[in-house]
């Protein structure tokens, strides 16, 4: 046991552990849940686009977007293919690299600080501003562009040493070159890093700084920079003069307003880059340190929220205490003699925060921490975490150094864990809607648009959801120009390509790939929430269903099943299970709901009649009122008027205190029933118990 405690004592982390306890991090932040996640947001449309039109595809579509990033993708999607566990490992490797390399180039700057160095990469590799890590298609290839860019800093740093070295080392010329190379790699391919090429200089002066005779320091600083400037300033006048779609997404607002109203909008500006520097750096990282509820986390994922922050906790405290300088058991990362390093990392973190926003000040896009916006957050990553890693090195005292990096590791971890979680259950919630759609929709005629909501749409919008109905329905379309259906969230497309829900309005909408061609009044609106089941909507029902929300209900009058095809089941549409997993057991109330919907579109009672009868016999049931409304009619169409009755008083009973009656849509579906089916005793019976217990208004049909 003694020797034990005495190996323990003298053990020592040399400077090789780090990278490997940097993976630890981003394993425990980002990799627990990879067998759990799948696709979202971006992710769909890049693999419909690769998979549907090829590389070339993929040129088409990032042309008007960031064509050198288009490059990258053609080179990765082959690679990785479409598996989405696949793309979480490369994701998460990309984001393990940049910390890494952050790390590396911070070493070389400030040599004889390493906690310093340490420090930043570890805030930088579980920063909690940025929640998309697990969007990975879309940004594991920005994580790839960042590491490039810091490893173009780092030879740099490399180069300048060298030069500063009295003789000519050949290897100065390989780094700067590759340096040089690496710049443009970072300005080409997106705007996220654009700006932050600025802070190159800074890094150059502190190199120099650390020689015993600076007087020069200017002078060489500038002729250093001059080829990267030179460069800076090349891809500045290509996307300004060049690069015809520099504004084809976002154009120039803020030059806009600045010439129609300065006064107000320096002050608008002053005040909105305030509170974005606040945003990005205190309120993100006081984020992290809401704890979470055990009633909204669930007990489970709250113990193991606790297991994970209390063990990064003690692992990192471990790791910083063991770790040394000079491989000296006596000689922590670096003396506690205080010197400009932490105010120089700070100063430079302050710019690169600073100068990080103006792409996004400058279009008036809006920076949050939350999904989708927080992506913005990006820019921001590395100044943030440079600017906090100085103010803690400010501390004369080791020990409080530690502690609070530690802490703010654990924390950091604990709320990507969070997250991570969300992404699960979105993912559920979306393997769910997509496998219930394809039991209820077989098939889809061409050029029709689904119109539907997305609750709660967390990580997914229309325009992901638009190219995975392209995917399932229509595989083997591979046309150069035509796109066969669109998917539209009513909230957000009601005033442009839904044209206030006007039926018969022509829908041309460009996908930059592909254009869909369509018409409002070829649509089937559907309304999905995790709770209940996937539904088609009634176009004379629902329009007036309280349940539903507002835009979903005015969609609603546009829609008809007309669209929907009905094939064999060896020919319907099906999920991809190397990207949906296996089909969900079908023993529940939601397949049948589906398919006995579609024997009802089809005026197979009958048949819907067994599904339900099944169904409810075999003790599963829906969870909402509004699912209770085809087996009413089903059950009336085929005579059995006592359980059409029954199922009615179900219906009127909400499933929680709040709950809108569904009382009108009772009324007109009865109403319906009335109209379209054949007298007998048995029904006016019924009807006129109906109108009796409910209230119901309407004329009783009688057949000419």
């Amino acid at each position: 046991m003694k020797n034990i405690f005495k190996k323990i004592t003298r053990f020592r982390f040399s400077e090789a552990y780090t990278p490997w306890l940097i993976l630890a991090a981003c394993i425990l932040a980002y990799g627990l849940m990879i067998p759990w996640i799948g696709f979202y947001w971006d992710d769909l449309p890049f693999t419909w686009i690769y998979h549907t039109f090829g590389s070339a595809g993929l040129a088409k579509y990032f042309a008007t977007k960031r064509p050198a990033l288009g490059q990258i993708y053609q080179i990765t999607m082959p690679i990785i293919g479409t598996t989405p566990w696949k793309w979480q490992v490369f994701g998460l490797f990309w984001r393990w690299i940049s910390a890494v390399t952050l790390w590396a180039f911070l070493r070389s700057v400030w040599p004889n600080k390493r906690f310093l160095a340490i420090c930043t990469a570890f805030l930088f590799a579980v920063y909690p501003g940025f929640d998309q890590t697990y969007i990975p298609i879309a940004f594991s290839h920005y994580f790839l562009t960042e590491s490039l860019f810091f490893l173009s800093l780092w030879l740099t740093v490399l180069a300048t040493r060298l030069y500063l070295k009295k003789g000519r080392d050949p290897r100065f010329f390989i780094f700067l070159g590759l340096s040089l190379i690496l710049s443009v790699i970072n300005l080409i391919t997106t705007e996220y890093f654009f700006l932050l090429e600025l802070v190159r200089p800074f890094f150059i002066w502190v190199v120099l700084s650390q020689q015993p005779d600076h007087s020069h320091a200017f002078k060489r600083i500038i002729r250093f920079e001059i080829p990267y400037l030179f460069i800076f300033l090349c891809v500045c006048i290509w996307r300004l003069f060049f690069f015809e779609y520099q504004t084809y997404n976002y154009s120039p607002v803020l030059w806009e307003s600045f010439k129609s109203d300065p006064p107000n909008t320096v002050i608008t500006l002053f005040k909105t880059v305030i509170h974005d520097i606040w945003l990005v750096s205190a309120q993100a990282w006081a984020k992290a340190f809401r704890i979470p509820n055990v009633v909204d986390l669930g007990r489970n994922n709250w113990l193991r929220y606790w297991l994970i922050v209390i063990g990064s906790f003690l692992l990192y405290l471990f790791f910083f205490y063991k770790s040394n300088e000079k491989n000296t058991p006596d000689v922590p990362i670096e003396n506690s003699n205080r010197d400009h390093s932490a105010l120089q990392a700070m100063g430079i973190g302050l710019f690169a925060i600073f100068i990080a926003g103006w792409p996004y000040w400058g279009t008036d896009l809006p920076i949050a921490l939350g999904f989708p916006n927080s992506r913005f957050t990006l820019s921001f990553m590395p100044g943030v975490s440079l600017f906090i890693a100085g103010m803690i090195n400010l501390w004369h005292r080791y020990p409080i150094k530690i502690i609070l990096t530690s802490l703010l590791i654990a924390f950091g971890i604990g709320l990507q864990f969070q997250i991570s979680l969300d992404y699960r259950v979105d993912w559920n919630n979306h393997k769910r809607m997509i496998w219930q759609m394809t039991w209820r929709i077989p098939a889809l005629t061409q050029h029709t648009a689904i119109l539907g909501n997305y609750e709660p749409p967390m990580h997914y919008s229309d325009n992901s959801l638009s190219a995975e109905l392209n995917s399932i329905y229509a595989p083997e379309n591979n046309k150069s120009d035509e796109m066969s259906y669109m998917y539209y969230f009513p909230e957000l497309r009601e005033k442009t390509y839904l044209a206030n829900f006007e039926p018969n309005r022509p829908i041309t909408h460009d996908y930059l790939v592909a254009t869909f061609h369509g018409n409002t009044s070829q649509v089937v609106a559907v309304y999905f929430h995790p709770r209940f089941c996937f539904r088609v909507l009634d176009a004379d029902l629902d329009p007036i269903n309280p349940l539903l929300p507002e835009d979903v209900r005015k969609a609603a009058s546009l829609s008809s099943t007309n669209w929907i095809e009905t094939l064999p089941e060896n020919q319907s549409a099906h999920p991809d299970q190397s990207v949906y997993g296996q089909e969900p057991d079908r023993g529940n109330w939601c397949y049948a709901f589906e398919r006995a919907d579609l024997a009802h579109q089809e005026g197979n009672y009958t048949q819907a009649a067994e599904i339900i009868r099944s169904a409810i016999d075999s003790d599963v049931s829906p969870r909402t009122p509004s699912e209770w409304l085809m087996p009413i009619e089903v059950f009336a169409q085929t005579g059995d008027w006592q359980r059409a009755s029954d199922l009615t008083n179900r219906a009127l009973v909400p499933t929680y205190e709040e709950q809108p009656s569904l009382l009108p849509v009772i009324c007109r579906l009865w109403q319906r029933i009335d109209q379209n089916t054949e007298a007998s005793e048995e029904k006016t019976q019924t009807i006129d118990r109906i109108k009796k217990e409910t209230g119901c208004q309407f004329e009783s049909f009688v057949p000419k």
